[in-house]
């Protein structure tokens, strides 16, 4: 569990307003490919067009931390208050459920921006997964990253666990 400070929260609460939030009522729509999230993207800008409050392409353009989607803000009806559609492919969607998984084990928001060496090798595994996504090999250089920023991070899990005693591994898949 994610452990807040007292001016922390104090921000969090100033800054909760439930008319200007636009993730209070989501969903998540998880593709099989970039393809299919880009036809699902422009069918929902075709048919809603008139409700479109946002859109935020994190696919263009990824986070420092490696997260990738789609979030689209609509206007529901008859309330106009926003509700947030996100769109991933199959490989958005574990890389995020990965981190989120280390977020709530190690009690660090690894989804966000950061330079802590989990969060580096997310980030590598990010671009792994994107490449493959495009349908791109994997370059050298990458791999060599991968290597690289795993050896980190498992050193930083090993003393994470070792003082919370955690169990969660890090992705490893035949895409790398």
């Amino acid at each position: 569990m994610f452990q807040l400070s007292d001016c922390e929260r104090q921000q969090l609460v100033a800054t909760l307003n439930l008319l200007t939030m636009h993730d209070i009522g989501s969903c998540r729509v998880v593709l099989d490919d970039l393809k299919s999230l880009r036809l699902f993207e422009a069918s929902i800008k075709d048919h809603r067009q008139n409700q479109i409050l946002r859109v935020l392409d994190y696919v263009e353009i990824p986070r420092i931390s490696g997260y990738r989607a789609v979030h689209i803000v609509l206007k529901t009806q008859p309330s106009g208050l926003p509700v947030e559609v996100q769109l991933r492919t199959q490989s958005m969607h574990e890389w995020a459920e990965t981190s989120e998984g280390f977020s709530k084990d190690l009690g660090r928001n690894f989804k966000q921006d950061g330079d802590h060496p989990v969060q580096e090798f997310l980030a590598v595994v990010a671009d792994i997964y994107f490449l493959t996504d495009m349908k791109k090999p994997v370059s050298h250089d990458l791999q060599k990253r991968y290597s690289e920023t795993l050896s980190e991070a498992r050193r930083s899990i090993y003393v994470l666990r070792a003082a919370q005693g955690v169990q969660q591994e890090l992705p490893l898949d035949e895409r790398i």
